[in-house]
């Protein structure tokens, strides 16, 4: 997911107000999921994404534990979950310190990765806290600049930085489709108001995503939820 270089002045904001994001009202097209045309986030069934992760960074479990709970946030209006597991069938999760090959000063910094094979998304996601660090170091807010702040207030912003990243890979891996929106969780290099605003209606899918996913869901039976390829998005 490459993160757009004009985001780069307020993404301290977003990172230390780190307020929960609050349930909101998610439609549901009644003719794709058997189930009400409203329902409350609360009122959807949970449905368990299994998923191993691989730690290859200097990222501490707590700082993992926040990582995963940014991601499940966004999620959990569509009552999708992420659950570390292990054994086959969990989508793979490589969290590491290397650079994208083709990064450099003023290009997007690729925070994370989906694997697409013969046009199709594989469960393996690859997340750069090194690409989260470099695009943070340029941020500041208020003239306090990141590279000032004590290291654990640095750490967690990369933390929810990364939440934000994987929570846009999963997108890709559950609607099987490497295609992006103009708006939403899906939107190819997130801006200053994603990563800034503590507004939730900002980090969503589009109806069409919404449809796709309802079907991906349908399929589910057990593990990782099945999908199915559209192009139309």
């Amino acid at each position: 997911m490459p993160i757009s270089a004009r985001a780069l002045a307020s993404l301290l904001a977003f990172a230390l107000a780190a307020a929960p994001m609050a349930a909101r009202t998610h439609t549901v097209p009644p003719e794709i999921c058997p189930a009400p045309a409203t329902l409350q986030a609360d009122d959807l069934p949970v449905r368990d994404v299994r998923v191993t992760l691989y730690n290859g960074s200097r990222m501490t479990q707590p700082e993992i534990d926040l990582l995963l709970d940014v991601t499940n946030r966004i999620w959990a209006p569509y009552g999708v979950r992420l659950q570390l597991a292990a054994g086959p069938g969990t989508v793979t999760i490589a969290l590491s310190d290397r650079r994208s090959a083709a990064a450099n000063a003023s290009g997007p910094r690729v925070l994370g990765t989906t694997l697409f094979t013969g046009g199709h998304a594989t469960p393996y996601i690859n997340l750069s806290r090194a690409a989260a660090e470099d695009f943070a170091e340029g941020t500041s807010q208020d003239g306090v600049r990141f590279s000032t702040l004590p290291v654990t207030k640095r750490n967690a912003i990369l933390s929810r930085m990364l939440g934000v990243a994987l929570a846009h890979e999963i997108g890709h891996y559950l609607l099987d489709t490497a295609h992006h929106s103009s708006v939403g969780l899906l939107q190819e290099g997130l801006g200053i108001r994603e990563l800034a605003s503590q507004d939730p209606a900002l980090l969503t899918l589009t109806p069409d995503q919404e449809r796709l996913l309802c079907r991906a869901l349908t399929l589910h039976d057990g593990g990782t939820p099945a999908v199915q390829k559209d192009d139309g998005l």
